[in-house]
């Protein structure tokens, strides 16, 4: 079983999806679209490489997105498929819901 992820984190990365268009853009899309890759979701939304490659490891840093090759291991020159861990999102938007109106 997958340790538990660090909600306070979390909910500082709520506040970074509330901001940022791209990175809601990028989670609505593999909401619909698991298992996509990077080429794909660019596609999709529109967003340039260079930002759609920074979202996506600024994501995964945060648990919100998972690749199916673990950030440790060796990417250059494999294709990593992301999804979205929808639990640890509902999770998070609770844990906010909760705090703010008990």
């Amino acid at each position: 079983m997958p340790a538990a992820k660090d909600t306070s984190a979390g909910l500082d990365a709520l506040g970074t999806l509330a901001r940022s268009a791209q990175y809601r853009q990028v989670i609505r899309y593999l909401v619909d679209n698991p298992n996509s890759f990077k080429g794909q979701i660019h596609d999709a939304t529109g967003i340039p490489t260079s930002s759609l490659g920074r979202h996506l490891s600024d994501l995964e840093t945060r648990g919100i997105v998972t690749g199916d090759i673990e950030v440790g291991q060796k990417r250059r020159g494999y294709a990593v498929r992301y999804i979205v861990d929808v639990d640890y999102v509902d999770t998070l938007l609770t844990t906010l819901r909760t705090e703010l109106l008990g």
